[in-house]
């Protein structure tokens, strides 16, 4: 990283090569026979002129110019910087394009609207725009996966806490709620100039909870917003967009490669087959990976297998890509993986990207379309309220998630569980239940409950002590 200081002297100069900067040049020239090298020098000078950063000139403060370098380079070396991608091809000149409408270092304020379908990359560049960035901003917050987060109780509010502990640093600022965070927000933060970026949003009321107005942070600060929808940036009335556009032949065959076969070109023999998976992945970068990482090390058989179903698929869509890694699992390590889209990808315990998320939990609804009791796994919350309160449970359920947009009390059926001989694992996030059932499956291998909540019902836990017996429990606060 080159952080000039130009004391005493314009940045034009440099650009220009006029003054000064022209005449030392000049005497180089008539010192040095080699052209070629003094050509590299005064390239060099040009470009370090145009990433102009600090200016002292004549009568300027110098311990104030001081001080403030000294914390920007602070602020550099405090950086924490985001996980990007291990292969980011493509990612450099989008970022450049998006760094163009920034303008980094004006003193307005920007609002920038990152939009594109999901699995285009829409993070993977934020994120590196982000890093670039940060340290030139007084403070910074990268508020990921809005849209899953504020689904959650109190989720909102929680955005905002961390968006105000991660400028402000005050862990003992706490919010009440989600009006009252709004006025902590501006109240704060108005004379901040900051980076803030807003990943993956899908409503309007996040924008208005988080970043209602430019007016909100100081001169000079930058808030960009990821999501799939664009019309909720022009509702939102932000000042730029920047479209995501699907990845080039080149762009995408690099990526799949590094993915397929560890390296930036496909090795001989699969040179065919390779061009029939980029078809099928269509520029998607999520589809790329997920792909190339499905077929390494896969015989040419097993590859013509696999693309020959990509070929098949009646609607080529991001889910039914992605789903073509997921059939080419054992039974065992399909129910892992529904587990795990369906109740646990929470906290950065377990990773997973959105749409895989998205594929799995489609899979599950699409075992009973209309009849949620039917489901493997339920974790929508009307789902979960309806098969308890109507007791249409069946024994295909293994796994109940219950957590509700806000604290609530379901009336259950005492013999909602009655059916469900297959249920091995119950998630209670933060209901409340009327009363305990008479009946839980043998198979049950893992309960969670909120400590903060249990189940405000006593008896569920003492009726139930009996069947538990083999059970792990776990709770959260």
């Amino acid at each position: 990283m080159v952080l000039p200081v130009f004391y005493n002297v314009n940045p034009s100069e440099g650009r220009h090569q006029t003054k000064s900067s022209g005449e030392a040049l000049a005497k180089l020239e008539e010192r040095f026979k080699d052209s070629a090298r003094v050509q590299r020098w005064k390239a060099c000078v040009k470009e370090v002129a145009n990433l102009s950063r600090w200016q002292l000139e004549g009568n300027g403060n110098e311990s104030k110019f001081i001080q403030e370098i000294a914390q920007a380079i602070t602020r550099i070396v405090n950086c924490t910087y985001l996980n990007v991608a291990k292969h980011p091809i493509g990612v450099e000149s989008r970022v450049h394009a998006i760094n163009m409408l920034l303008s980094v270092g004006m003193n307005d304020i920007r609002m920038i609207g990152v939009f594109g379908v999901g699995g285009i990359g829409k993070t993977t560049i934020t994120k590196a725009i982000y890093n670039l960035n940060a340290y030139q901003f007084e403070d910074s917050c990268f508020l990921a996966n809005v849209r899953e987060t504020s689904k959650r109780e109190c989720g909102l509010v929680q955005l905002q806490e961390k968006l105000l502990y991660d400028i402000l640093g005050d862990s003992s600022l706490k919010v009440d709620n989600v009006d009252r965070g709004i006025n902590i927000i501006k109240e704060r933060l108005c004379c901040k100039r900051i980076l803030l970026v807003l990943d993956d949003v899908d409503q309007l009321a996040q924008l208005e909870a988080l970043s209602g107005e430019s007016g909100w942070f100081g001169l000079g600060s930058r808030i960009i917003i990821t999501t799939r929808d664009k019309h909720l940036l022009t509702k939102h009335k932000v000042d730029l967009t920047y479209k995501v556009k699907e990845m080039d032949h080149d762009e995408a065959l690099q990526l799949f490669s590094w993915h397929a076969f560890k390296k930036d070109k496909p090795i001989d023999g699969f040179v065919q087959l390779s061009e029939h998976a980029l078809r099928c992945a269509r520029g998607l970068p999520l589809a790329l990976v997920v792909l190339g990482s499905n077929l390494y090390g896969r015989s040419l058989h097993e590859w013509k297998s696999a693309l020959d179903k990509c070929k098949r698929l009646p609607n080529k869509n991001i889910h039914n890509i992605l789903r073509i890694s997921y059939d080419d699992l054992d039974d065992n390590e399909k129910d892992i993986f529904l587990d795990i889209a369906c109740f646990f990808k929470e906290n950065n315990r377990l990773v997973m990207y959105d749409l895989i998320q998205e594929m799995g939990r489609e899979i599950v609804r699409q075992e009973s379309p209309k009849e949620p009791g039917r489901h493997s796994r339920l974790w929508f919350h009307e789902d979960v309220c309806y098969v308890l309160e109507e007791n249409t449970g069946t024994n295909k359920i293994e796994g109940i998630l219950v957590e509700l947009p806000e604290r609530d009390l379901i009336h259950l059926s005492s013999k909602a569980f009655t059916k469900m001989k297959r249920l091995r694992l119950f998630i209670n996030r933060n209901a409340c239940f009327s009363e305990g059932p008479n009946y839980l499956s043998n198979e049950l291998r893992l309960i969670g409950l909120n400590i903060r909540y249990k189940l405000c019902h006593p008896i569920f836990m003492e009726r139930n002590s009996l069947f538990l017996g083999s059970a792990i429990a776990f709770s959260r606060n």
